[in-house]
């Protein structure tokens, strides 16, 4: 976001499309939404001294017996708090706002320091979003916590196997079987929630689940982003059997015992020492 830039442009490097910018003006909050739409990551900075310079606020200034800065000051407080505004209107996507600020040199003195203008509109923009828009507060994991992300809902079933131990039973028991049963390999049936209580249960330490945006697995799976976005999308809409569910069964509903490994058991068997201790990673 620019003021004074007019338009949009994508910049091309070899035939790869980099970045598309797009036009948004501080002044104009409508104009700040689709810059900011559908965003994972947004940055915000406001800046103070630039007004000093417009003529609009120069001749705000000269028509008032307010002084420049002090024009200045409530010039940018509008600018930040519009910005905000429309970052707070993309919460479904939003995983980090990054927002320049400083502190509060009036708040500090209690009113003793009261020019330090500059300081005090970054301040006062802080006040704003912390006052208006409590859902962007500020979340760190705890040290020695650690956080599941996925692109999808937190409480959705899904089917687990551990195909090198299962596969083999799991095809000897179809052997005895009537023709045509649609078995699930699995071992347990659990959300990516539950997955998170076992693991952080097993292992000693909290883990919690978070949902990402699709777009960071799409960048981060590259050719295959879109089907691995799209596969999770299914499995939360769909569920992962699909308009099939009504026709599956699973090992453990079977009329016959059928040995499978639970994502408990499964779980404690592996070294998890590289997640756990990655400053020990070779």
């Amino acid at each position: 976001m620019a003021e004074g830039y007019l338009g949009s442009k994508t910049i091309v490097i070899f035939g790869i499309t980099v970045v598309n910018i797009v036009f948004g003006d501080l002044d104009d909050s409508e104009s700040l939404r689709r810059p900011v739409q559908d965003a994972a990551v947004v940055y915000g900075v406001t800046d103070f001294w630039q007004h000093l310079k417009d003529p609009q606020v120069q001749r705000q200034a000269a028509k008032s017996s307010e002084a420049i800065n002090a024009v200045a000051f409530k010039r940018e407080i509008a600018q930040g708090r519009a910005l905000i505004d429309a970052v707070a209107a993309t919460l479904p996507s939003l995983e980090r706002f990054v927002f320049s600020t400083l502190s509060s040199a009036r708040d500090a003195s209690r009113g003793a320091i009261d020019s330090n203008f500059h300081f005090d509109s970054k301040a006062e923009m802080l006040k704003h979003l912390k006052g208006k828009y409590p859902e962007l507060r500020k979340e760190k994991v705890r040290d020695g916590a650690y956080k599941l992300c996925m692109p999808m809902k937190e409480d959705a079933p899904l089917p687990f196997v551990e195909p090198n131990a299962d596969t083999g039973p799991f095809v000897r028991t179809l052997l005895v079987l009537s023709p045509g049963t649609n078995l699930v390999g699995a071992g347990s049936l659990i959300s990516w929630g539950e997955w998170c209580n076992i693991w952080g249960r097993v292992n000693g330490v909290e883990c919690t689940f978070q949902r990402q945006d699709r777009r960071m697995i799409e960048d981060a799976a590259g050719v295959v982003g879109r089907e691995i976005a799209d596969m999770y999308r299914f499995f939360e809409e769909y569920g992962y059997c699909g308009v099939d569910e009504k026709n599956v069964v699973y090992p453990w509903d079977l009329p016959v015992k059928v040995k499978y490994t639970t994502m408990e058991e499964y779980i404690r068997s592996q070294d998890w020492s590289s997640v756990l201790h990655p400053e020990m990673r070779p």
